[in-house]
């Protein structure tokens, strides 16, 4: 690249991430926001296909190369065996007992009972350790969650739904399997929502007020914008270096890889292989090939998951308690339903000058004026008639220093709605923020990729998996078409927000 386009392509870069970020200061809203920062990334691609000389496709723009496709060359030789072991096990944790269509002319009946067993176990390694770790981190992370009213309740009942579910369901169906039910079942509640709106006259008047049961994931604007670039880069190498792995395995040859990008933003990876020999592949080999990324996006997510606990261990003495406030929002008109509610997102480190680790209790005098020391000075809010202030918190994150905090979702005449105990974390410094925000990102959104890319939806590698081992044209069209309009349902309340 001449020095000239290096230097416009760097400024590109520079200037639309600056432009995200004041984009998303402008709080015009999630809709707006999104659909101007699409715009934006567009002409920005624009501008980088001339100065980077890359191919278009559609939005988005390809950055191909050839340079380092030996490399997995040598990895096929020296990890063949050793990789395919771990796919197959993947299968078994990504389809339950229905891998068994795959893998039943492969191994002897003592291997499979022990890859079987291998799969079973890191299933409930999965529910027990790492989903409860990804919702907790969902909180600290993921700027764009809203804590809906009262649903203290309903997050606990579905913290017990996924405790039961490693026993009752995924040995049989997977993650695959229960991400499927999932997406079904809340598209029922948005069906219902639909449904009511209609009945009542005033269409959108219930799914306005509706949680989006998906969305789609853009670093600065629903993701930090740095951490967020860091952990999609970690999540795509994993990912599309796992197809590539085992596509080398099987002695396919690979034409070219790369980035795909989003104007300036990283949307995707791709490895081409030759699909001439693709398809020649035998469908046990052509699931395990597609089955290798979400297992390396698990593998990644556990990884992560240690080094998480290591800077947790490491980093006890920078951590602080504070109370995070994040009051309603009325969804419908866009508006805060209280006055009396404070700022949403504010850090509260004292209260009347005690810090929060050493708080024994949110009781003060009826009317009392309570100070709220935060770092950017200190605020008063007036306690109510019960002598308490939780009106004007709540929604609020609880956060010890210690890592153990809870959410209190609603609070009327005295009672408290509080969540269950979960992992919550506060570094006061930049640089605590920025570790946190990475490896966080890295578990929860490795996670999720790996668990969406398993359903039975086209494009994605779960849909041919799927058709592997249905083996039924006509019961893979039903389920792709059942699993595709719920996976659009969920995305319906945006449009009404």
């Amino acid at each position: 690249m001449e020095a000239k386009n290096l230097i416009l392509t760097l400024a590109i870069f520079i200037l639309s991430y600056l432009a995200l970020y004041l984009l998303v200061g402008l709080n015009l809203g999630g809709i707006a926001t999104f659909i101007l920062a699409i715009i934006l990334l567009i002409v920005c691609g624009r501008l980088l296909e001339k100065t980077m000389k890359l191919e278009r496709y559609s939005i988005f723009h390809l950055v191909r190369s050839t340079k380092f496709l030996g490399i997995f060359d040598i990895l096929a030789k020296k990890y063949a065996v050793a990789s395919i072991l771990i796919t197959d096990i993947g299968l078994v944790v990504g389809y339950g007992i229905f891998a068994y269509t795959l893998l039943k002319n492969v191994y002897s009946r003592k291997a499979k009972i022990l890859i079987f067993l291998a799969g079973f176990a890191m299933q409930t390694l999965i529910f027990l350790i790492l989903m409860p770790v990804v919702f907790g981190l969902v909180f600290n992370v993921l700027p764009s969650v809203h804590v809906p009213e009262h649903s203290a309740s309903a997050i606990s009942g579905l913290s017990n739904y996924f405790i039961l579910l490693p026993f009752l369901l995924s040995y049989a169906i997977g993650l695959g399997g229960l991400t499927l039910l999932a997406l079904v079942a809340y598209s029922f509640n948005i069906v219902v929502a639909v449904l009511g709106s209609l009945l009542s006259g005033s269409p959108g008047s219930e799914l306005c007020s509706i949680t989006p049961g998906a969305t789609l994931i853009v670093p600065g604007i629903n993701l930090p914008l740095v951490e967020g670039i860091i952990a999609l880069s970690v999540i795509l190498i994993a990912h599309e270096g796992a197809h590539a792995l085992l596509t080398r395995i099987f002695k396919v040859p690979l034409t070219s890889g790369g980035i795909v990008l989003l104007g300036t933003i990283p949307a995707g990876a791709f490895m081409e292989p030759d699909e001439k020999e693709l398809n020649k592949l035998d469908p046990v080999s052509q699931s395990r090939m597609l089955v290798a990324g979400s297992t390396a996006n698990i593998m990644v997510a556990w990884l992560a998951l240690l080094l998480l606990v290591g800077f947790f261990l490491l980093t006890s003495s920078l951590r602080s308690g504070v109370i995070i406030t994040q009051p309603f929002s009325d969804p419908c008109n866009n508006t805060t339903l209280s006055q009396d509610l404070l700022p949403r997102g504010l850090i509260i480190t004292e209260v009347n000058g005690t810090p929060i680790d050493k708080l024994e209790s949110l009781v003060f005098a009826p009317g009392e004026n309570v100070s709220l020391t935060t770092p950017n000075g200190t605020i008063y809010a007036a306690a109510d008639s019960y002598g308490r202030i939780h009106s004007a918190l709540a929604p609020y994150r609880l956060i010890s220093s210690s890592g153990v905090g809870v959410i209190v979702y609603s609070y009327e005449k005295g009672v408290a709605d509080v969540g269950t105990p979960q992992l919550l974390l506060y570094y006061p410094g930049w640089l605590g923020s920025f570790i946190l925000n990475v490896l966080g990102l890295t578990i929860v959104l490795n996670f999720i990729i790996a668990t969406v890319n398993l359903l039975p939806v086209p494009l994605f590698d779960g849909h041919k998996i799927v058709a592997h081992s249905l083996n039924s044209k006509l019961i893979m069209s039903i389920i792709s078409g059942i699993v595709l309009i719920a996976f659009l349902l969920n995305f319906l309340p945006w449009l009404f927000r």
